[in-house]
């Protein structure tokens, strides 16, 4: 009879838990994903939160959480016990927590995302386990937590020799023109000076003609134009991403000088499929504005060959603006565009990256163009 009985009110202890806990489960139960940062470079460490809160009385004796995440998301402690992982196509992780009542869990996930993109990890899986650890209770939460890898930084010393020549131009510029809106000092009247620089107070003061002079407030202005095209079949995907990270890298280096840079190409952004154009700026976000737009390039979507492409971009172009071409390879109708349009008086240089297949080939490049 004792026994009987012992087993009666375990029974109704067991239905009575597995029935509240079914009903109350989710109750105050929250999982949140977010990233510490908005956007990295390609191969830096950053973090991945996973925040349970358990807002109830009644506790979670076992609490999995399962996330998949792009395949590209090299995470720092898969050596640990209570994480549990999985790489295909994806790369798919579960942690397992132990929540108390009135509890609230954040871990931080490293990790180091090796290639550029836009990701988002949502709706994370959730299983829960009775106190008996015999029925098992799961729901995907909506939510997601996003973030752009940018394209990985590379030294480009070419660059820096474009870049010489460029600030010479502007130079040179300078000497020839001033700006009436940036006052230098005050010198005597000259043969020729324009009418409408004299001070006539100072020179009422003094008794004679004075003039202000000027100083120039001209600035780099540059146009980085890239190229998404390459004829290789070996490396095509390699040389498109080695064209996306050269006009990071490019970009970072001319608004390091103080220039105005903007970015344009016939690469496509993966959600609207619009080309690339990025108005020129100098302050210190417009780095993340044009790697924001960089890191959402789908490299699998249709372009129009570079020539087509500059055939439509020259009616953007500006004379006082001096553009960088970024591109994979020679090609013929593209550089005899770029020709036609330096005779126009457009100052074009640019940096061609070669591939594996045309390593060997020696080419004639336009004038101001460097090979990488």
């Amino acid at each position: 009879m004792p026994i009987i009985l012992a087993i009666v009110i375990a029974a109704l202890i067991y239905i009575y838990q597995m029935n509240r806990f079914k009903k109350h489960w989710e109750e105050g139960l929250k999982v949140e994903l977010s990233f510490d940062k908005k956007g990295v470079d390609a191969g830096t460490t950053c973090a991945l939160s996973e925040t349970i809160v358990n807002h109830k009385t009644q506790a979670l004796p076992v609490l999995s959480v399962s996330i998949s995440a792009d395949n590209s998301f090299e995470f720092t402690d898969e050596l640990k016990e209570d994480a549990q992982t999985f790489v295909s196509d994806n790369y798919y992780r579960t942690d397992t927590y132990s929540l108390k009542p009135m509890r609230r869990i954040r871990k931080d996930l490293y990790f180091k995302p090796q290639k550029r993109g836009y990701f988002k990890i949502s709706d994370p899986k959730i299983i829960a386990k009775d106190f008996f650890m015999l029925n098992e209770y799961s729901r995907v939460y909506e939510g997601d937590a996003s973030i752009y890898v940018y394209p990985k930084k590379v030294r480009v010393p070419e660059a820096e020799r474009l870049f010489l020549r460029i600030q010479g131009q502007v130079q040179a510029r300078r000497a020839l023109e001033e700006d009436p809106f940036t006052f230098r000092s005050i010198r005597e009247y000259r043969p020729g000076d324009p009418e409408r620089y004299i001070n006539w107070k100072a020179s009422a003061r003094n008794d004679s003609l004075l003039v202000n002079t000027h100083d120039s407030t001209f600035s780099v202005r540059v146009g980085i134009i890239t190229d998404a095209n390459t004829f290789s079949v070996v490396d095509r995907s390699v040389m498109q991403e080695k064209c996306i990270s050269v006009t990071s890298s490019v970009c970072m280096m001319a608004l390091r000088t103080g220039a105005q840079v903007g970015v344009y190409s016939n690469f496509r952004d993966f959600e609207n499929e619009r080309e690339v154009f990025v108005n020129p700026g100098s302050n210190r976000q417009h780095l993340g504005v044009v790697d924001r737009v960089l890191a959402r390039v789908n490299t699998d979507l249709k372009t129009d060959s570079f020539d087509e492409y500059l055939d439509r971009f020259e009616n953007s172009m500006e004379t006082f603006t001096e553009y960088i071409v970024i591109m994979a390879e020679y090609q013929d109708k593209a550089f005899e565009k770029i020709n036609q349009l330096k005779n126009k008086g457009y100052g074009i240089s640019g940096l061609v990256i070669k591939s594996r297949e045309t390593g060997g080939k020696i080419y004639k490049l336009p004038e101001g163009f460097i090979t990488i």
